[in-house]
């Protein structure tokens, strides 16, 4: 085994990479004095390494492999030139994915099968992954969405009319898709019209270069923040490079969405679904006609796996077939082979299925995978039937499974890779130990001699499949255990070995004329290297003691902001960092081996046998380069973090979700309770005697819930949400925030509208306060937010919201929802319906609406700063956030008036003469309300430091446990934001909801600047 003791991994960088400028990487250099040329494969890996969501299963495209599978393209043309073939043209065949980009418009179809979207996506501890779509492959069609035709070069577009944003009437949709790039399409498009009409195939190409250049080295995102030309654009580039180079003439030019797509009927998709597939197979084998009526050869070629061309001539036989008969289309086979196939389509012409060019310089791992029964054509398998076995035999299959991880869990790394020998079962469980996945949710069984996965939860229902026989959606399968490699890697021939092959197989057709058929498909991510991504995990959780794959660049993070979250974790860094290193070394280490021809033979190695000779070649090649490679991934980290950090610092889901650190949210709760236990009423205050530690031993749903649980001193609380503090998926701090503000923020303002009583802080002026909440740590490492229990009260005589004096929970009319209870014969609020905690009373935002014509002040329902501030947030993209100390600067100099003193004037006067909307309202209620008349309060003096602890408690729930979409961003570390929002508390929320008036400020810069954020004022 490789022990970590081999690294030294140098100084932490909190750091991540993205697309990095040809000027950056050129500053990315091995040192070259004593390096062998085996590290030219590791300097081009390290340098055009992708870490993005996006990017995430691209890796095998890097300029060393790129150039060399460019030049086999030359090779394989002259050497068929060379033999005697003719050829008079080519074609070009470029899918793309029409799922890449959201409909402008509401797809009722989109639900009901009619649509293809078939990319991969895991639910983990931060969310559900975002789909990988292939953006840019879209953007090309829409540039190529209005192609003109002459007889010597025909194009066509399928399906183009059918989507809206290419309508020529969509004009602003396209203005909004294309952003700031809107001119630069337009010229382009331009220029690809001249080039069509000018048949000059070489601008025609150079043109789509330059827009893929640009889309790749510009890093261009859309409005999601999705990476356009992630690093398999590169592919697309060269083999375009390679065609307008070529002498021969582009004849035919097809494209469209889906076009290459597998024509298939499954449970998830109908056949109007893959009716661009069925409309480009019936109009291209019109094309496949003989040159000069001699026998002639289509040879498709394609430069990677993955982007549909042996899909396609799949169509193609099924066509031959069965024409227009959808429902006989057979599955299509996706076996990879190391040589081509030859097929007689009619009298005088055959084609050529190519092995993708690339394959000649990697490796191919082969074995089974699971696949979603739904995603198969063949309705053989009833889900009824395999969940009623599964539920009628749970037991046994649970015990199985025990069973056989405690068998294989005293192998070694390398005993646990998969062997031909193995069942799929045995594989699958195998699977589990190496790549140390605890929490099992796809339960393997035995059923009809076959092998499914099964998720209780979702019933969602896999079956095994050999590769070959797998759909485009299980070739995608992200998920590394439910691939098994049983058949090992296989290894490609000496390429040369090949042509001579391949030359001898057209021979033996009889054709004289050779028609390239080029496929440059937009789809991203292909199928075969997340294949072989899946075979690397297991590969190196086997060959390295420290690798942790679900610290590496291929868990599947929710998103991009995700990814920087855990680079800026110590620990998580340190993980990934190692990874990188593992997978780098590995990588060169397996094209070591083809470049040196160890396996050149049709066979398979197991991948037992493949990890001895790895650790040998790793060992003696790779470790002691050890140094310089790490060097050289410590700066690739550090020269992108700028960037990535620049485009994230005022991300909504970064700040607000990501940022706060969940451990920090006992502590806060702890001052809470104390601060409101000191709070003197007429009874005992309820926020006493609650208990420190939640003795409950069942184990508790994660999420919202509603349960009585005990405390360590006896008393009763409600669970109203259980989260782990170590991890917590995104949407489930989402709810977690929302709940806390919820209640908090009221809890903390009440708390200063006081007075003093014997020197301590005392109220009596709310009749019904809001129950408490806090935040207890329970026995089995989980987090409790637990409410008082309150006895059960009725509302009869108890008047809505507006009764509670001056306590302003809603910035709408009084919910009818509100639920009060009882203790200790007083009464709370123990819940109510509060659809929005992003604005008003916990946004630092009034709930006046007025509007002062003469001082141009709009004061609207929602908050303060909505209009004021409107331009600064405008001026970003509505995923980002404003900081809180810019907002208030803008408030506090906004047209040369104190916005704050205008404010508190409309405040004070409100109080005083409510409006005649709010007398004529009163009128109607019942006689039996008695609503004390407000009145301004003042704050004793020796109440002070208690007001000033409240405010800083307010702006902690403000910091901690901010609102999702908030536009407004309290940053963990700014002590200047901390500062506007001690001040926005003071000149805001306690004049409005407090009725609390302070004319000098209770805070001072130099006194923030001392203050540690994390401790008590």
């Amino acid at each position: 085994m490789m022990k970590k003791s081999y690294l030294s991994i140098f100084s932490f960088f909190i750091c991540l990479s993205f697309l990095i400028p040809i000027s950056t990487i050129q500053a990315l250099t091995m040192p070259t004095s004593s390096i062998p040329i085996s590290l030219d494969f590791v300097k081009s890996f390290i340098n055009f390494y992708e870490i993005s969501n996006e990017g995430r299963f691209t890796h095998e495209y890097h300029p060393f492999l790129l150039k060399k599978t460019a030049h086999s393209f030359s090779d394989l043309e002259n050497i068929l030139l060379e033999s005697g073939f003719k050829t008079a043209h080519r074609m070009i065949i470029m899918g793309y994915e029409k799922a890449a980009a959201p409909d402008y418009f509401f797809n009722p179809f989109a639900v009901k099968g009619e649509s293809i979207n078939d990319e991969t996506i895991n639910k983990t501890l931060f969310g559900i992954t975002q789909e990988c779509h292939d953006l840019f492959g879209f953007m090309t069609g829409f540039l190529l969405k209005n192609l003109p035709t002459t007889p010597q070069m025909l194009t066509e577009h399928i399906g183009n009319k059918k989507i809206i944003i290419f309508d020529p009437r969509a004009y602003r949709f396209q203005q909004d898709f294309c952003g700031n790039l809107h001119n630069f399409f337009k010229q382009q498009e331009q220029q690809i019209h001249k080039a069509l009409f000018d048949e000059n195939h070489e601008q025609f190409m150079q043109t789509c270069i330059d827009f893929w250049n640009t889309l790749y080295y510009q890093n261009i995102n859309n409005k999601d923040q999705h990476v356009a030309g992630t690093q398999d654009i590169l592919f697309t580039i060269e083999h375009a490079q390679h065609i307008k180079d070529s002498p021969i003439p582009l004849k035919y030019f097809f494209t469209g969405s889906d076009v290459t797509y597998p024509i298939n009927q499954t449970t998830l998709r109908s056949k109007k679904a893959t009716e661009n597939a069925q409309e480009f197979v019936a109009t291209f084998s019109k094309k496949l006609q003989p040159i000069n009526d001699e026998k002639t050869l289509y040879v498709f070629r394609s430069f990677v796996d993955g982007v549909g061309k042996s899909t396609m001539l799949g169509n193609i036989k099924n066509w031959m077939k069965y024409q227009n008969n959808i429902k006989k289309y057979q599955a299509i086979d996706n076996a990879s082979s190391q040589f081509a196939e030859i097929f007689q389509f009619s009298e005088q012409v055959f084609i050529a299925d190519l092995p993708a060019q690339l394959s000649h310089f990697t490796y191919k791992p082969d074995g089974s995978v699971f696949v979603n029964i739904k995603n198969l054509p063949d309705r053989a398998y009833e889900d009824h039937l395999i969940i009623e076995h599964f539920e009628k035999n749970k037991k046994q299959i649970s015990d199985s499974l025990k069973n056989k991880i405690k068998e294989f869990e005293s192998l070694s790394p390398k005993d646990l890779l998969s062997k031909q020998s193995d069942s799929q079962y045995n594989a699958y469980c195998k699977n589990l130990l190496l790549l140390n996945i605890k929490e099992i949710k796809q339960i393997p069984f035995l059923y009809k001699n076959q092998t499914f996965l099964l998720n209780p939860d979702t019933k969602e229902i896999r079956l095994c499949l050999p590769l070959g026989q797998a759909p485009s959606e299980g070739l995608k399968n992200s998920n590394p255990e439910q691939m098994i490699f049983n058949q090992g890697v296989r290894f490609p021939f000496e390429y040369q070995h090949f042509l001579d092959i391949f030359t001898e197989q057209c021979k033996e057709t009889g054709a004289t004329q050779i028609v390239f058929v080029d496929f440059l498909s937009m789809y991203a991510r292909s199928s075969r290297e997340v294949i072989r991504i899946n075979y690397l995990i297991q590969q190196i959780q086997a060959l390295f003691d420290q690798a942790d794959y679900q610290k590496s660049l291929y868990a599947g993070f929710a998103s991009n902001a995700t990814l920087l979250h855990h680079f800026n974790q110590k620990i998580n860094y340190l993980k990934i960092s190692d990874c990188f290193f593992y997978e780098t070394i590995t990588r060169a280490s397996l094209f070591n081996l083809i470049d040196s021809k160890i396996y050149n033979r049709p066979d398979p190695v197991e991948l037992s046998e493949l990890h001895n000779v790895l650790k040998q070649e790793i060992e003696n090649q790779y470790l002691p380069q050890s140094k310089a490679i790490i060097q050289n991934i410590d700066k690739k980290l550090a020269l992108t973090h700028t960037m990535l950090l620049e485009q994230y610092k005022d991300n909504k889901e970064f700040i607000h979700l990501l940022s706060p650190d969940l451990n920090q949210l006992l502590p806060l709760s702890s001052k809470i309770e104390k601060h409101m236990k000191q709070v003197s009423l007429s009874h005992q205050n309820p926020w006493k005697n609650i208990g420190e530690v939640v003795q409950e031993r069942d184990i508790c749903q994660i999420g919202e819930c509603e349960k009585i649980v005990l405390m360590n001193n006896g008393t009763k609380m409600r669970a109203l949400f259980v989260f782990d503090p170590q991890k917590c998926e995104l949407s489930l701090r989402a709810s977690l925030f929302v709940l806390l503000r919820k209640w908090w923020i009221p809890a903390l303002i009440s708390s200063i509208a006081v007075t003093d009583k014997n020197g301590r802080p005392s109220t009596k002026q709310f009749k019904y306060p809001v129950a408490p909440l806090l935040v207890k740590p329970g026995l089995n490492g989980l987090w409790y937010v637990l409410q008082k229990k309150l006895h059960t009260f009725e509302n009869d005589g108890i008047e809505a919201l507006e009764d509670l004096p001056n306590l302003k929970l809603l910035n709408k009319e009084p919910s009818t929802h509100t639920k009060y209870g009882c203790w200790n014969d007083n009464i709370y609020i123990k819940e109510w319906k509060c659809t929005d905690c992003s604005s008003g009373i916990y946004n630092w935002g009034y709930s006046l609406s007025l509007f002062n014509t003469s001082q141009n002040y709009p004061l609207l329902l929602d908050s303060a700063f909505s209009e004021l501030i409107k331009p600064s947030i405008d001026a970003i993209d509505t995923s980002q956030t404003i900081r809180l100390s810019q907002a208030y600067k803008t408030l506090e100099q906004r047209d040369k008036y104190s916005f704050f003193s205008f404010c508190e004037k409309e405040i004070k006067k409100n109080l005083v003469n409510p409006s005649k909307e709010s007398k004529n309202q009163k009128k109607k209620k019942s006689q039996a309300s008695s609503r004390p008349e407000v009145k301004i309060s003042s704050v004793n003096p020796s109440l002070i430091q208690w007001t000033k602890h409240a405010c800083y408690l307010i702006t902690q729930v403000a910091r901690l446990v901010p609102h999702p979409q908030s536009s407004l961003a309290l940053h963990l570390e700014s002590k200047e934001d901390f500062f506007a929002g001690l001040m926005l508390t003071q000149k805001i929320l306690l004049p409005e909801y407090g009725h609390v008036f302070f004319e000098e400020p209770l805070w001072s810069i130099a006194e923030i600047s001392r203050l540690d954020l994390e401790e008590k004022s």
